[in-house]
Parts: structure tokens; sequence; C-alpha cells
């Protein structure tokens, strides 16, 4: 089967993306939102959102959606937030689904500073991630504000357990990375040994939605 089709739609995509993005439609371009002035000033507040979280051995990245910067008790809309929680600072377990108030360190999403570096922003302003924070404090404020993720997460849970029942440590974590995109059961050497054989492909990526992928 011939790759050029693939190729050409390919280069497509990429050139209608970045005209997208210099053209600055909200979901693609590459320019930070406008925020007032000192909004940076020392440990920023916000509120969001979480809709997944992923759990590694020494810290969390937890995804917020409908994010709000609190400055001076007013509330301003900043998209999305990657936000990563190390475990001494996870007081409380947020999981997909609730409201959380985060504190610490907001920063945008650098530009690449060399060429040929990977283009952060180009990957997830699409996602509509627009902002990294280092969490030094974590508050749930509603623990089932999004009943839909709940329920997902829920049913996710019962998935895992599921596997975990029936098979062995080690074919459950590659079963659950296939599956589910879980892949914290998944030591080094198995995902070298993946990418060797030319089959990453088929450990699944977890969707950025917030929603089942299919």
């Amino acid at each position: 089967m011939s790759k050029r089709p693939l190729c050409a739609a390919a280069v497509f995509w990429a050139v209608l993306l970045y005209l997208l993005g210099g053209a600055g439609i909200k979901y693609f371009t590459y320019a930070p939102p406008e925020l007032p002035s000192g909004a940076f000033a020392g440990k920023a507040a916000v509120t969001g959102e979480v809709y997944r979280a992923d759990v590694h051995t020494r810290s969390t990245s937890l995804y917020l959606r409908k994010a709000n910067l609190i400055l001076n008790s007013k509330k301003y809309p900043i998209d999305g937030i990657k936000a990563t929680v190390t475990t001494e600072h996870m007081k409380e377990t947020a999981k997909p689904g609730s409201e959380v108030l985060l504190q610490g360190e907001l920063q945008e999403i650098p530009l690449p500073s060399n060429p040929g570096q990977f283009h952060e922003r180009a990957y997830y302003y699409p996602r509509k991630i627009k902002w990294y924070q280092k969490v030094s404090y974590i508050q749930v404020i509603q623990p089932e504000k999004n009943r839909f993720l709940c329920l997902q997460e829920k049913i996710k849970q019962k998935l895992q357990n599921g596997i975990y029942h029936v098979m062995t440590k080690e074919q459950a974590g590659i079963m659950e990375a296939m599956l589910l995109g879980e892949k914290a059961q998944i030591d080094t050497e198995q995902q070298f040994l993946f990418q060797l054989m030319g089959c990453s492909h088929i450990l699944s990526e977890k969707c950025t939605s917030g929603y089942i992928c299919v």
C-alpha cells in the first residue's frame, strides 16, 4: 500500500494547524490568554474540574478543564492546566470528576528554544491545555462535580480490578496499558521492547478530552 496519500494528508494537516495558529483561532493559537498585570506575582490559586489523573511513583499529573485563575477575589478563565503534585503535597485524593483548588507556581507552556525541539504548545493547545502548574497545596472542593466522569472512573476501576484478578501482575500491567492507557505497571524495559518491535502503538493513549475514547 502506498504511503504517499498518508504523507500528503499529514503535511496538509500540519500546514492547516500552522495557519489556524497564525490566524489566532482560540484552540490553535500559540499565544497564551491575556491576563491582568501581576497575575503571576508569587503563587497562583486556580480552580478547575479534574478530567484526568496520571499517578506516577513520586507525583501525580492532574489535568484540569474549565479552569479559573483567582486574583483579588475575581475569576479569570484560563482554559486547561496540567498540574504536577508531588506525593508529599497530595494531601487529598483528586479523582476525575472532582472540582479542586490548587495553589502553586503557574507558568505558560514554553515555546521551543532550539530548532527541532518538541513544540509543547503545538501539542497541548489543541487539547485546550495552556498552562503548567507546580502544586504546593491542593483542596478538593467538590468530590463529584461531574457525575459522568465519576461514573466513568468507577467503571475504569472495576475493569482494572477484573484484569488483575484473572492475570498475573506482569500480564495485567500490559493489558491495562493496551485497554486503558495506564502504563504505571509497565517498566521502562518493557516499553523499550514494544518500541524495538515496532508495536508501541498498541499501548493505548489516554483520551485528553475527559470522555471515553473509542
